[in-house]
């Protein structure tokens, strides 16, 4: 249910981009997300702690009052009534909006050894209220391009406590090229996932299920990374997805059943 870790092999060739501003700061064992800084759930109020048994595992978005994507292993083979999302607070463990989760449908072809497919579609059992701590997010409707900078925020774990952060974290990260990406996971990686990297910062345990932003989009979901929380991570392609999240969403709206 945490964000999955391969053993990888080092990157032999790193793709060279137009130098762009980054956002990274130096890194702190403060930090989850490796490198972050704290962020204020206003600016990224489609965050979502998703919490099983009371204790948070992995991020999500916010897609309408009562719809919220995430990551499929972070949800596998539990039941949805164990579920329940903290919205509107940059604190994973108090503040904001508890609501249950009242059904959950992943990708059916969700594939552990090959990570493919790593989505997820939640329904709430009632709905959100919108305002400046707690609002959507739209999907991207293109997948990004090498080089682009793309935002993360999360609440991972790492270090000797291997506990959450209690503060929303947020970092920068710089979109791979496929060829990069694959190399990096041992060829993992398929055509509905992207790698995103940074020399200074990275998402860890427990950002799992959470947005990758681009241009007020939705353009990723955290899907698996390194063991020691650095170096390339990779993200479910949301925008070569979309048909798949919209059916689900039809779907899991229509039916009034439970998981």
């Amino acid at each position: 249910m945490y964000l999955k870790y391969l053993q990888l092999l080092p990157i032999i060739t790193l793709t060279i981009c137009n130098h762009v501003t980054s956002l990274d700061h130096e890194y702190s064992k403060e930090n989850r997300i490796i490198g972050g800084t704290d962020e204020e759930i206003e600016n990224a109020p489609w965050q979502i702690s998703l919490q099983y048994k009371k204790q948070h595992i992995c991020g999500g978005s916010i897609y309408s009052k009562d719809i919220i994507i995430t990551a499929a292993h972070c949800v596998e083979k539990l039941s949805a009534e164990e579920f329940e999302i903290r919205a509107g607070s940059s604190k994973q463990s108090e503040g904001g909006t508890l609501i249950k989760v009242a059904k959950i449908i992943s990708h059916e072809r969700y594939n552990i050894p090959m990570f493919a497919n790593d989505i997820a579609v939640l329904r709430l059992a009632e709905p959100l209220a919108f305002g400046e701590s707690i609002n959507s997010i739209p999907l991207a409707e293109s997948s990004p391009k090498k080089c682009d900078m793309a935002i993360v925020t999360g609440w991972g774990r790492t270090g000797p406590s291997n506990l959450p952060s209690s503060e929303l974290q947020t970092t920068t990260l710089k979109i791979l090229g496929k060829y990069t990406c694959r190399l990096a996971f041992f060829f993992i990686p398929n055509k509905d996932m992207f790698c995103a990297i940074s020399r200074r910062s990275g998402v860890c345990s427990g950002d799992s299920g959470g947005p990758l932003v681009l241009n007020g989009a939705l353009i990723g979901v955290v899907s698996l990374g390194r063991p020691n929380c650095s170096g390339p991570s990779v993200f479910v392609d949301v925008a070569r997805m979309q048909s798949w999240i919209l059916a689900t969403i039809e779907k899991i709206s229509t039916d009034s059943s439970s998981e």
